[in-house]
């Protein structure tokens, strides 16, 4: 049996009336501003003194917290120029290597873009988890993974473990439509 969710993540504003003065207050409780433009991603090299193809990582700070993932590429830390690869003046190999690591780098910029809007337009809320989920990436967390894989319609054995989902998601405060 397929059993499929479309969801949305709900991060609403709520007007409160205190003494006659209007004030927001966010969905987690607090009336901090964010300045959710200006969060800004950066990616650093895992060895980037080596002499080897080394991992580029992407990493992000959310609500204090850093949050680090591979990007699921490699580059040479002397082809590296900061936030992209070299891929002029090289050797044929090199260049089309660099290329893939380039475009690799511009997928994830765009996802990254599309969640920041998300958070801007308040259909995500500002946190790691959520993060994670529009990157496409596995979190520590299961309930990210049960989610994606609602999201992608993924199949379940049982009712009862449809039931649990269900109830997990209820408990996260997060509305499935």
């Amino acid at each position: 049996m397929r059993f499929g969710l479309r969801f949305l993540l709900v991060w609403s504003n709520k007007t409160t009336d205190m003494n006659g003065i209007q004030q927001t207050v966010l969905a987690n409780g607090s009336n901090k501003q964010k300045w959710v433009r200006e969060i800004k991603r950066h990616y650093n090299l895992l060895h980037p003194k080596g002499c080897k193809p080394t991992p580029i990582i992407f990493a992000v700070t959310i609500n204090s917290k850093q949050v680090r993932f591979s990007v699921g590429v490699k580059v040479y830390p002397n082809h590296w120029l900061g936030e992209r690869a070299k891929d002029y003046n090289l050797p044929l190999v090199d260049i089309a290597n660099n290329k893939i690591v380039n475009n690799a780098l511009n997928n994830i910029d765009a996802k990254f873009a599309r969640y920041i809007d998300d958070v801007n337009n308040g259909t995500m809320a500002l946190n790691e988890v959520n993060l994670l989920l529009a990157m496409g990436k596995k979190s520590k967390d299961t309930k990210v993974d049960v989610i994606r894989d609602l999201k992608n319609g993924e199949a379940y054995r049982s009712q009862e473990e449809k039931l649990k989902i269900l109830r997990l998601i209820s408990v996260m405060g997060i509305c499935v439509i």
